[in-house]
């Protein structure tokens, strides 16, 4: 994975709450989490307009392992890329807090991301007016 990276579209909204980020699509129904520090580190980064690169630069700083840094970042936008939530970008995307908490990154505890079906029917049961 190289370059800059951007949510999908305006249907796509995230909030943070407490250690956990939840993620929804409102065009398909789908939701995600992150809920350990470094997916929700990786995630902020490339919000607040780092590429990948950087990001990697930035977090090899923090690691004696560097080849597993990188397959973490590679593995966490490479699922979020799947998950059709980032696509690739020609700019940096800004509406991260654009000062990620880089010593936060824990290597011993790799980044993943929970992907659900459903959302539909969870965002049914709080409608907005």
């Amino acid at each position: 994975m190289e370059g800059y990276y951007k949510l999908r579209d305006e249907n796509i909204i995230f909030d943070k709450m407490a250690h956990q980020m939840v993620i929804a699509d409102l065009e398909n129904g789908f939701y995600c989490t992150l809920e350990d520090p470094n997916s929700l580190l990786i995630w902020d980064a490339i919000l607040s307009g780092f590429s990948v690169e950087e990001v990697k630069e930035k977090l090899s700083a923090f690691t004696n392992n560097q080849e597993t840094c990188f397959q973490f970042v590679d593995d966490f936008i490479g699922a979020i890329v799947d998950g059709k939530i980032f696509i690739s970008s020609d700019e940096p995307a800004n509406v991260g807090s654009g000062s990620p908490t880089w010593d936060t990154f824990d290597s011993s505890i790799g980044a993943s991301i929970k992907l659900f079906d459903g959302a539909a029917t969870l965002l049914q049961l709080d409608p907005v007016d």
